[in-house]
């Protein structure tokens, strides 16, 4: 698992030199300030000390020595000093920043509500604001993270983590463009691995799948990055249709974490796109024996039961999933795909919202909810659908068929305007889907756009043709998609 905070210590804003102004060059005050200024900080801490005997609430003095623990990098005394200092001056701006930035650090709960004062009185002070989109990065609030790291810029240029946390950010927004210009301005993007691995991930998502795929064949040749490279490494070879290389990439994911599920199921998925379901049920199966009580592999291996018409074998493996992680949800959205796909949409549609109750940020569960509501005519039903899907695009930004069927729903509400922005980021994500290519071609007629339209209705044929090309190769080549 990737984690994420700012790397080193934010520089603190300390005008040492305020609290000796205008006194008598002879005052202990001054002395004190010379050794801050000359990093002594030992001899600034025992000279602020003594004079503390004396005066021990001396705002002046408290804050002295709140700087030269600080300095001799004793972080959790550095805290309890500023905080002696606030308890004097409640908005002493100084010691508010030195707080903060101290339980920063410390990833101390009380950061938040010093960093929240501070930008109430310092609301343009970059340090401040990029410590405070790094926090709403760390709790999951990528809208926030934005707002503070962009105003916190200047902090944040040439600051490897909080870059990373920012394109991060961007992309979960939507915002791929503007995540890659980040990533690919970092001095370090060819030498550090996680860089290198966070742009190759950008590059995937923006479409530029050659030059993702090299930089993760480099990260694999230096043996960085694990599992995680080689499962994005087999996405892009198979964006690219090198099937070998690609199943080569997603076997050696799993083997690289034989109890990860998902590498798994992303193998399954690509033997079931380029063989057969049968192939990937052996995927599922050897998963299953090195896993055997994921929720995830028994539903998803179910639901391709579902599919072949063997319902007996999906409804064990539900039933199983939901037994053996009843917390999961899985279960229970793989049952409600079961029913749907049997006909019975009101069932699922029951099975689905109680898992929400249950469950209310489950994203699969939203998705498969709105794909129910969207074949209804109500418009309750249709409004319901796209808030169900905004939400799930704020998770999944880069899955074109959330987008896809989110702009069905613009469609159906005559309002081809809204869906045209989805429906060219579903296309820039998967330019070669036909379904996507066949939404936009009636999108662009209904707005008028003859001449996009003539594009749209070639490129269609083009990928209809390729399809079939595709389709008579995977003919003649059958994987062999165990996993062992």
């Amino acid at each position: 698992m990737i984690v994420r905070s700012l790397v080193g210590v934010l520089a603190i804003t300390l005008a040492v030199g305020q609290f000796a102004g205008g006194q008598n060059p002879t005052s202990p005050l001054v002395a004190i300030n010379q050794l801050l200024s000359s990093h002594d900080f030992n001899g600034a801490l025992a000279l602020s000390d003594s004079l503390l005997m004396q005066q021990p609430s001396n705002p002046q003095l408290l804050l002295a020595r709140a700087v030269s623990l600080r300095g001799l990098a004793r972080t959790k005394e550095s805290l309890d000093a500023f905080n002696r200092v606030l308890a004097v001056e409640p908005n002493h701006v100084a010691a508010l920043e030195g707080a903060s930035e101290a339980a920063f650090l410390l990833k101390d709960p009380a950061a938040w509500p010093l960093i929240q004062k501070l930008l109430q009185m310092t609301p343009a002070d970059p340090v401040v604001n990029a410590m405070a989109g790094s926090l709403a990065y760390e709790r999951g609030d990528c809208h926030a993270a934005i707002k503070y790291l962009t105003d916190g810029r200047s902090e944040v240029q040439g600051n490897k983590t909080a870059s990373l946390q920012m394109s991060h950010c961007l992309l979960v927004e939507g915002q791929a463009a503007q995540a890659l210009a980040i990533l690919e301005s970092l001095p370090s993007r060819d030498e550090d691995p996680l860089v290198s691995y966070d742009l190759a991930y950008v590059l995937f998502a923006v479409g530029r799948f050659e030059e993702s795929a090299a930089r993760l064949a480099i990260l694999k040749t230096q043996h960085a990055g694990g599992a995680e490279v080689l499962n994005l490494l087999g996405a892009a070879y198979g964006k690219l249709d090198r099937v070998q290389d690609a199943l080569d990439a997603y076997r050696s994911a799993c083997d690289e974490a034989p109890t990860v599920p998902g590498y798994y199921i992303d193998l399954a998925m690509f033997a079931m796109e380029h063989s057969s379901e049968n192939a990937a049920i052996q995927v599922l199966n050897t998963a299953i024996q090195r896993i055997p009580n994921s929720s995830a592999l028994l539903t998803f291996r179910g639901s391709i039961y579902s599919f072949l018409g063997e319902p007996e074998n999906a409804e064990k493996d539900f039933a199983t999933a939901e037994k053996v992680d009843p917390s999961s949800g899985f279960g229970r959205v793989g049952r409600s795909l079961f029913l749907r796909d049997q006909g019975k949409s009101a069932e699922a549609e029951t099975q689905l919202r109680l898992e929400l109750k249950k469950e209310p940020n489950n994203v699969k569960a939203k998705y498969f909810l709105a794909e129910i509501l969207v074949d209804s005519d109500s418009p309750s039903s249709l409004k319901e659908a796209q808030h169900l899907l905004e939400d799930v695009v704020k998770e999944r930004p880069d899955d074109p068929n959330v987008l896809l069927v989110l702009s069905k729903i613009f469609i159906d509400n005559r309002d081809p305007k809204a869906a045209l922005p989805l429906l060219l980021q579903a296309q820039k994500l998967d330019p070669r889907s036909a379904q996507v290519l066949n939404r936009l071609l009636q999108d662009y007629r209904a707005l008028g756009l003859r001449d996009e339209a003539i594009e749209t209705a070639s490129a269609l044929r083009r990928t209809i043709d390729e399809d079939r090309d595709a389709e008579a190769r995977r003919n003649r080549f059958h994987i062999t998609a165990d996993a062992q």
